[in-house]
């Protein structure tokens, strides 16, 4: 489950397909790594054009967005029992402008049996 929350004073905004918000993974835009391993993402690499203002979902000051992706989907992660996996994503948009905002969110940590 992915999260978003607006703690600024201003509006945000999330790339919908970056931000997974129809369910599926269609980009490149987790790090998973398990001790020194970076787990290979497999998934779809769609060439699009620049994301217009109609490929972001606006979020308010104070509010929240929440999805839930498969990441299993799209990454190939190692056979048996491992340490723990760690996951970060970053984001670096601005819908109407150059410049870009760095969104990074919190290491998720799990373990996963395959």
């Amino acid at each position: 489950t992915l999260t978003f929350t607006n703690t600024s004073f201003n509006a945000a905004y999330i790339d919908k397909v970056n931000g997974c918000l129809n369910g599926f993974l269609e980009n490149d835009v987790f790090e998973i790594t398990t001790g020194e391993n970076k787990i290979p993402y497999v998934g779809i690499l769609a060439k699009r054009r620049p994301p217009g203002l109609d490929d972001y979902v606006r979020i308010a000051p104070g509010e929240s967005l929440s999805t839930k992706v498969r990441l299993n989907e799209a990454y190939e992660f190692l056979h048996g029992l491992h340490d723990y996996y760690a996951v970060y994503t970053a984001f670096h948009l601005y819908p109407d402008h150059s410049d870009y905002m760095e969104l990074v969110s919190n290491k998720a940590r799990f373990q996963l049996r395959k």
